[in-house]
């Protein structure tokens, strides 16, 4: 009874799931870039009155230029591996589950917020998002889980537990 209330994963509905993730982000993607090449060009344009402030206004725009730049190549990158298919699906067991508290500095100090993580014995440390849902709650030390991986890579994009899910070729 309880391989009927199973859900069934493929590595295509992974590859659809992860395309639409990608295509969701891809507005914002492309205003940071446009906002970082901009803030780039504009200091490289501006002159100032000293040589100090022109070296300066240089290093920012290259700084801003560069970050759109790897932003637009990671995002590229990534849709480009999800496309060609080029993930796997692993197998790998719970090593431990943790809750850690994350600091941040803020302008008044530091702000403090727990972050569930899990450990798997052959891939790592994984943050638990909300796409995992309540994989946390339910799972425990030992149960066996199905990672979503680019090819050759060792950090998993996504989990699901074996109790929940089936995975079928």
């Amino acid at each position: 009874m309880e391989q009927n209330t199973k859900s069934i994963i493929t590595l295509e509905k992974c590859q659809q799931e992860l395309m639409r993730s990608t295509k969701a982000t891809l507005p914002l993607t492309v205003l940071f870039f446009v906002i970082c090449t901009v803030a780039g060009i504009i200091f490289l344009a501006v002159d100032s009155e000293n040589y100090l402030g022109n070296i300066l206004l240089i290093v920012l725009g290259i700084i801003c230029i560069g970050t759109a730049v790897l932003l637009a190549y990671f995002y590229i990158s990534s849709y480009i591996k999800i496309k060609k298919g080029r993930i796997e699906i692993r197998e790998d067991s719970l090593a431990q589950t943790a809750v850690e508290t994350v600091r941040r500095r803020t302008k008044h100090g530091y702000t403090y917020r727990e972050q569930k993580v899990f450990y798997f014995a052959d891939h790592g440390r994984y943050v638990i998002t909300e796409k995992d849902g309540e994989a946390f709650q339910y799972s425990a030390e030992g149960d066996r889980f199905y990672l979503l991986l680019y090819c050759g890579e060792k950090k998993p994009l996504r989990i699901y537990n074996e109790k929940v899910y089936e995975y079928r070729e």
